[in-house]
């Protein structure tokens, strides 16, 4: 039986992508508050995925109204001992902004900009993003390394080799996009990680083959999962009518795909398996259980699992924050010694030190 789970909650600090209704304050800023509030009490560490080429973009359309706020409060969740970390929504470099509302780009994903000159490419991107990150974070904690990446919208393919290879020369050795058996398909990307390893962890090669586990490369640390099944799945969307007062307004739009899918894209994506998270508001404590325990279950004979969380604060509302509570309460009830509650930063060290001593190559 698994002996040691590391359980990583980590939260995409982002805009909603697709437009904004509401203050900054109210979409984003005051919801992270209220999670790092509740992270010190429980005593956990909790990871925000910084969205940087918005916080970036904004740094010219609305310094003192985002984009200050955006940094000092990444400061604050620094020195409070939490961890900040490489989350990229590549869509904001071709998003307009203008009449005080920004107006969303379709170029969704790394490999849109490959060919980019004017941003170096890929590889300039995540440079010149990680270097952001790094200075903002080191005046809050001095032993502060980007390690970790989760790619906007779960996005890593096309264009997996040179995106791992950007990763890895900007110092990232965690990747953590993969959800096992997710699929979704739209007309601007397609997402499919149907066919992933079976261990609960493992290296992505520089390649980008991201089905055959490397020997070396980036560490990957997905996200739990249980598989839907339509006796599951149907209860789910009554739910979704009879709970709909604990969702909260999202105060901001999707981003929204032209045209359509198939029907069978569709199909895959409605069964696409349930993921560790505390934005759904028709889950239960008892959901959020079951998905631990069929990771655990199911890589019983590893000796240590590492797996991660998503949640999104712009989407989190009060039933979110009671799911988080008693997620980490009961978790720990019934595990013990068996879990605990860490950052990309603590496993990068324990996992492979030199990683933050030197950045050897692959």
């Amino acid at each position: 039986m698994t002996r040691k789970m590391s359980i990583v909650l980590s939260f995409d600090h982002e805009l909603p992508l697709g437009g904004l209704d509401v203050s900054y304050e109210e979409s984003l800023l005051g919801p992270t508050d209220q999670l790092l509030d509740l992270a010190d009490e429980l005593g956990v560490p909790i990871v925000l995925f910084a969205d940087v080429l918005c916080a970036q973009r904004f740094r010219e359309w609305d310094r003192s109204g985002f984009y200050e706020p955006y940094c000092h409060q990444l400061d604050r969740a620094l020195r409070r001992g939490h961890d900040v970390q490489l989350h990229l929504h590549p869509h904001w470099i071709d998003t307009e902004y203008h009449d005080g509302r920004f107006h969303p780009s379709g170029n969704y994903k790394l490999a849109d900009f490959a060919q980019r000159e004017s941003w170096g490419g890929i590889s300039g991107i995540v440079s010149s993003s990680v270097e952001w990150l790094t200075g903002l974070a080191i005046d809050a904690r001095s032993d502060y390394a980007c390690v970790a990446y989760r790619a906007g919208g779960y996005v890593l393919e096309p264009e997996a080799g040179p995106t791992m290879r950007a990763l890895w020369d900007a110092g990232i050795r965690i990747d953590s996009s993969i959800a096992k058996g997710f699929y979704r398909k739209s007309a601007f990307y397609t997402v499919d990680y149907r066919k992933m390893p079976r261990s609960a962890n493992w290296f992505i090669g520089l390649d980008g083959d991201l089905r055959t586990p490397a020997d070396s490369g980036l560490y990957e640390v997905p996200i739990a999962v249980r598989p839907k099944n339509p006796i599951t799945n149907l209860p789910t969307r009554f739910k979704r009518k009879a709970l709909a007062h604990r969702a909260r307004p999202l105060g901001g739009r999707g981003f929204l795909m032209p045209g359509s899918v198939g029907f069978l894209d569709k199909v895959r994506h409605a069964f696409s398996p349930r993921m560790l998270t505390f934005d759904i508001y028709t889950m239960s404590v008892n959901d959020l259980l079951g998905i631990l325990e069929h990771t655990r279950q199911r890589h019983c004979h590893d000796e240590s699992i590492a797996l991660s969380s998503i949640a999104h604060p712009k989407t989190m509302s009060a039933h979110s924050f009671e799911l988080l509570r008693g997620f980490v309460e009961r978790t720990r009830a019934v595990y013990g010694d068996e879990v605990r509650f860490c950052s990309y930063q603590d496993l990068a060290r324990e996992i492979a030190p030199i990683w933050l001593d030197g950045r050897d190559d692959a």
